[in-house]
């Protein structure tokens, strides 16, 4: 079972918040500083495995080939 979920994020509207410990700084590696970012992940409830992805735009054809990689990455279910 998959919680699946997408996200576009313009530069300067979001604030950098994460969730995790207070005394350690995180960092989280962008792979394609841009001024516009889709990430599309989801979350596997029953291995509790994360898996995200980054795509140029949101639109159809990235959704579907988002859920083809979750599909390859399943076989047989």
């Amino acid at each position: 079972m998959y919680m699946i979920d997408e996200c576009h994020l313009v530069w300067g509207d979001a604030c950098g918040y994460v969730w995790g410990n207070t005394k350690k700084r995180i960092e989280i590696p962008m792979t394609n500083e841009r001024e516009r970012q889709t990430y599309y992940g989801s979350l596997n409830f029953n291995t509790k495995e994360f898996h995200v992805e980054a795509y140029d735009s949101r639109n159809s054809e990235n959704t579907v080939s988002f859920l083809k990689s979750l599909q390859a990455q399943n076989p047989g279910v």
